[in-house]
């Protein structure tokens, strides 16, 4: 699975069947600026340039949780387990446990 982000959307493409699906789009005034496969592969995580992190369910196309407190865009997503770490413009990395509701650590 390749998942790719092009301007306002993201797209997946499967190597087994060669077809690509639109995961998601942003707002028209938003743009997706990084995206990151977990570590098992069935969530991916968009940052966009507003400063958000989405968590997405890829086998059912849902958005699982949106990540606020960055200021600027997400340019870094990293994955380590339940954890993830998202680096932005605004020059800070939060890491945040995904098993607490709203935990930055």
């Amino acid at each position: 699975m390749l998942a790719v982000g092009l301007n306002r959307s993201v797209y997946i493409w499967s190597a087994c069947t060669s077809q690509v699906k639109k995961l998601c789009e942003t707002p028209l005034d938003d743009m997706i600026t990084s995206v990151g496969w977990s570590n098992r592969g069935q969530h991916l995580a968009v940052g966009t340039n507003s400063g958000d992190t989405q968590i997405w369910d890829t086998n059912h196309g849902k958005l699982v949780r949106t990540l606020s407190g960055h200021l600027g865009r997400v340019s870094a997503v990293a994955w380590n387990g339940s954890t993830i770490s998202t680096g932005s413009r605004d020059r800070m990395i939060l890491s945040r446990d995904l098993r607490c509701k709203d935990s930055i650590i």
